[in-house]
């Protein structure tokens, strides 16, 4: 699963490794409206 980390860093447990939170939403194509 996927958490929100601090300064808007999205930690992807699934590549063990920290990407921001544009870059996250790119990748996966996620927008986050909220």
């Amino acid at each position: 699963m996927y958490d929100i980390g601090f300064e808007g860093d999205v930690i992807d447990f699934t590549n063990s490794k920290v990407v921001t939170a544009e870059k996250f939403a790119k990748k996966y194509r996620v927008v986050s409206e909220e």
